[in-house]
């Protein structure tokens, strides 16, 4: 009953208080149009920071609840879309903010916003070419409530200084064109220069200029009324620039605005939970806040209903000493076995995890090992077949150094090739040297294992009747060119068996006829299910129309499809080249 009657009273006050202190409440809807040139097509005007400003000042003003339309590196044809949208967005809005990062420029005491693609060449080019402020501020006033316009953008401008000369040369009156002039008449605005008028501001040497820095840090700070939050901001770029680069802000408000509302959020949450530590931690991270008072008049409430409630409960703890004394050595002795359980449990938990990162250190050092020995062999095949490329080009080469060879290699992959060509019988050559004897060609037999071999690596569908027809002859075509092997003459040998032995399945893709699909590796007829009939289509008879037979041609001459000679023929011998042809790419008919 007691708390109760406490958190009525923390409510009650907290509510009067808030009635008499809080600002009123954050705006229903908040319009702000950002834009960023940096990249201008004429190079010497590029600077390095606008586009950064411009993103990172929206993607700021989007967590405060702003509508954003943001528009970098903008032509003046994107410039002029923008404030088309923004001047229809921003229509009876509770906030309308302009945001500019770029070059720009004044002529005549009126104020330009440049554009990527523009070239000023005299004053008729600065009013066509050019965004004038004047209309930014007539989007800025369909604006019901606060109007806020930002201008980072008073740099260096090497346009402005020619169209001074040209001007000068024609005998014309131009003014100051560097930095930007006061705007006049600003009733319910507030308008900030990045520097005072007349002057020049600087780029900065990081993601963001001074001016932008020091703004999207104060913007963050939530409970900072705005003309507070501008003093802050003009302080910190003063500080940063050494005094050179002095920000100006002229507000015009009948009441206070505040930015960053987040703290109002916070206390809406935390006024009414009677949470000492959720009034605190309100505290602690707003002190600025209006309704930080409010929460420290609740927190001083709680704090006199707690000494309260403390006080009675040592009383009553003075009253009943006997038996707090055993509860509390039971409960010391609860708490020891709590202890020693939890440690215990520590103890196992830390002993899986150990096990666990041996376990994986094991596993990653056996990874880690199979990598280095697959380095190890790729680095081996590769001198080995530089080594045999080599061989190659110095001639036929002998039993013995073929045996040296293998002796001496290091790519399990040419094993089975070498020792073929070892075990192979010799023939004495008339230098005298012993060379392996010729390889059969073409047998049914090795035309069969080939067939076999193709058809598990995907390269054929017909069957493996030992014949050397078109549809072999295409399939040893089809694995030639996904090895990237010249396919000039089709042979079937020895070498080229035992080389499609060590191919792993895939290495075609089956290419079946027009009407045929791939199952099993082979190619079969694909069913298709015939369109239903109905009574009166079933009793008629069908017609059909037989189509004209079509000829296959080959350079203008008519094929036989069933001839092996149907397609001219690509036939080539794979092997390791210097081992009398045994291993070598033959090219020829």
């Amino acid at each position: 009953m007691t708390k109760l009657l406490i958190s009525a009273l923390a409510l009650a006050s907290s509510v009067l208080f808030t009635s008499l202190t809080a600002d009123p409440a954050l705006a229903d809807r908040r319009v702000a149009l950002v834009i960023g040139n940096a990249q201008y097509k004429n190079t010497s005007l590029s600077l390095p920071n606008p586009k950064n400003d411009a993103d990172d000042v929206a993607a700021t003003l989007r967590t405060l609840g702003f509508e954003v339309v943001l528009a970098t590196n903008a032509d003046k044809r994107a410039l002029d879309q923008a404030m088309q949208q923004f001047a229809r967005q921003v229509t009876d809005a509770d906030s309308a903010l302009f945001f500019y990062a770029g070059h720009a420029m004044q002529y005549q005491g009126r104020n330009y916003l440049m554009p990527i693609d523009a070239e000023l060449e005299d004053e008729i080019s600065l009013r066509y070419q050019m965004v004038a402020i004047d209309d930014v501020r007539a989007a800025l006033e369909r604006a019901s409530g606060v109007k806020i316009m930002i201008l980072d953008a008073c740099r260096n401008n090497p346009l402005a200084d020619r169209l001074a000369r040209n001007m000068a040369n024609l005998n014309r009156a131009v003014g100051n064109v560097r930095g930007l002039a006061r705007v006049d008449k600003t009733q319910g605005m507030v308008v900030a220069y990045a520097t005072a008028a007349d002057d020049v501001a600087q780029d900065g040497s990081g993601r963001n200029s001074p001016f932008t820095t020091a703004l999207l840090k104060r913007m963050q700070e939530p409970g900072i009324e705005i003309e507070m939050m501008f003093r802050r901001v003009t302080a910190d770029v003063n500080a940063q620039t050494f005094g050179r680069q002095r920000p100006e802000t002229y507000i015009s408000l009948l009441s206070e605005y505040y930015l960053n509302q987040v703290d109002k959020l916070a206390w809406e949450k935390a006024k009414d939970s009677g949470d000492v530590a959720a009034l605190r931690d309100f505290v602690a991270k707003y002190p600025a806040s209006t309704y930080t008072a409010s929460a420290q008049s609740q927190l001083t409430q709680l704090d006199r209903a707690e000494r309260d409630q403390q006080a009675a409960r040592e009383k009553a703890q003075r009253e009943t000493t006997d038996l707090r004394t055993q509860v509390a050595a039971l409960e010391q002795q609860r708490l020891a076995r709590e202890r020693a359980d939890r440690e215990r449990t520590e103890r196992e938990q830390a002993d899986r995890e150990a096990a666990e990162r041996a376990r994986m250190a094991r596993l990653e050092a056996e990874r880690l090992a199979r990598v280095e020995a697959e380095r190890k062999m790729d680095e081996a095949c590769k001198r080995d077949e530089e080594r045999l490329a080599s061989l190659q080009r110095g001639g036929t080469l002998g039993r013995e150094e073929l045996v040296r060879f293998e002796r001496e290699l290091g790519c399990e992959r040419l094993r089975p090739l070498v020792l073929a060509a070892i075990s192979a019988p010799a023939v004495e050559t008339p230098k005298t040297r012993l060379v392996p004897a010729p390889e059969l060609m073409d047998t049914p037999q090795l035309v069969r294992a080939a067939q076999a071999q193709l058809r598990r690596i995907g390269c054929f569908a017909g069957d493996d009747d030992g014949k050397l027809n078109d549809a072999t002859r295409n399939a040893v075509k089809r694995y030639l060119i996904q090895r990237g092997i010249p396919a000039n003459e089709i042979k079937i040998s020895e070498s080229l068996v035992a080389e499609l032995k060590t191919q792993d399945k895939g290495v075609c893709a089956l290419d079946c006829k027009r009407g045929q699909v791939e199952k099993n590796g082979r190619c079969v007829v694909e069913k298709v299910a015939e369109p239903r009939r109905s009574k009166k289509a079933k009793s008629e008879p069908r017609q059909r129309t037989a189509a004209p037979a079509q000829r296959r041609t080959f350079q203008g001459a008519p094929i036989n499809d069933s001839s092996p000679a149907a397609a001219p023929t690509v036939t080539p011998s794979i092997g390791l080249g210097g081992f009398g042809g045994r291993f070598g790419i033959r090219i020829g008919r």
